[in-house]
């Protein structure tokens, strides 16, 4: 991950070598929500048994925590696919921009390109 003295590069090799750099965020998101998912497992349900008679508390309390945790399952798994999105996408910009600088580098060698004559058009 980068740091204060680090920075991101505007060539297309600093720009692969970054982008590819931010799919260790996406891993350590999913590692974070793998532990996560262990330990809560681990936990039970503390706020008590929604089938005792009496557990009111327990019943309203799995109510929420039950669609609480869902939905920040949801946004973890979103936040991991995204991540590693941005990585892809900025991958494959890079070696769109490669490709193009080639393609203008040959276009730039050629003295009139499309002519076969020097000088401007």
């Amino acid at each position: 991950m980068p740091n204060d003295n680090d920075r991101f590069g505007g060539s297309p090799g600093d720009i692969a070598k970054d982008g590819s750099s931010i799919y260790s965020a996406a891993d350590f998101t999913e590692e974070v929500m793998a532990y996560y998912q262990q330990e809560r497992a681990a936990l039970g349900t503390p706020w008590g048994d929604k089938n005792l008679e009496g557990d009111d508390f327990a019943k309203d309390y799995d109510k929420v925590f039950t669609q609480l945790e869902e939905n920040f399952n949801i946004y973890m798994k979103a936040l991991v696919q995204a991540t590693a999105d941005t990585a892809d996408n900025l991958v494959k910009t890079a070696k769109n921009l490669d490709g193009t600088e080639s393609a203008n580098e040959e276009i730039a060698a050629v003295p009139n390109p499309g002519t076969g004559s020097g000088g401007r058009r």
